[in-house]
């Protein structure tokens, strides 16, 4: 599925079924009408899979048209991910708005919600033209954020539903710029064919572990050294990537 900057390789079995990026056809369950998380209200179908398991996909409708309730619907596999699907209708998804890749944003926190559907806390975002997104809480515990709080965020690409992916201003690092990190530790994955991979382990403003890809001669140097000098070079749901440039 990913490969961490770590190294750390996570598999997704293949679906005996689906493949991402690819449509088919599911039996519809139920028709119905809800408020969402973000507080808008949706359409949505329930429908069943080939393993009998039952999911969600929305319809985009406004609340006096109801759809119609057919048989089967077609849906586009957006992600599989722990055997989850991640369903949308074909030509459907959020818009994405009025936003730039890359570009900054402000936002104002107006709620705190679980989901649950995956028992997951979630801020509510709202924008300035009144549409809400979400962002998951638990990647930033540590920036101290509260409802009522006005928050930048980055946007870095979008959701399986169209949406953006909002990545909050950090505290302390910015990319592209250069910062002195703390030296924890270094590690050594051994992988099952036999290949090893060294790992240096930094700490960063708030304690949180870095990890860098480092070869043998690389890790002799720079673990013995109290800190080091890196370039930030990403920062995606607050974890910190960095590239080591000195030491001292």
């Amino acid at each position: 599925d990913k490969i961490s900057c770590s190294g750390k390789m996570y598999l997704e079995p293949r679906h005996p079924r689906y493949e991402e990026g690819n449509l088919y056809d599911f039996d519809v369950i139920s028709l119905g009408y809800q408020r969402n998380l973000s507080g808008g209200e949706e359409w949505y179908y329930r429908i069943i899979d080939c393993l009998g398991k039952q999911w969600t996909v929305r319809k985009n409708a406004p609340k006096n048209l109801e759809p119609r309730f057919p048989v089967k619907i077609q849906c586009l596999v957006v992600r599989i991910k722990k055997g989850k699907l991640f369903l949308r209708l074909p030509d459907e998804g959020q818009d994405p708005g009025p936003f730039v890749q890359g570009e900054t944003y402000p936002f104002l926190i107006v709620d705190q919600k679980a989901d649950p559907g995956d028992g997951q806390k979630y801020f509510i975002l709202q924008y300035e033209d009144g549409l809400r997104y979400l962002l998951r809480e638990k990647h930033y515990r540590h920036y101290r954020m509260h409802q009522g709080q006005q928050i930048y965020c980055r946007v870095d690409g979008t959701l399986g539903d169209g949406s953006p992916f909002l990545e909050p201003i950090h505290p302390v690092y910015e990319i592209g710029k250069e910062y002195w990190f703390l030296v924890d530790r270094l590690e050594e994955y051994v992988f099952s064919n036999g290949s090893h991979q060294k790992i240096i382990v930094l700490k960063d403003a708030f304690g949180e572990e870095i990890k860098v890809q480092v070869n043998e001669e690389e890790g002799k140097q720079w673990a013995p050294l109290g800190k080091l000098l890196c370039r930030v070079k990403r920062i995606r749901k607050s974890r910190v990537e960095v590239e080591i440039l000195s030491g001292a």
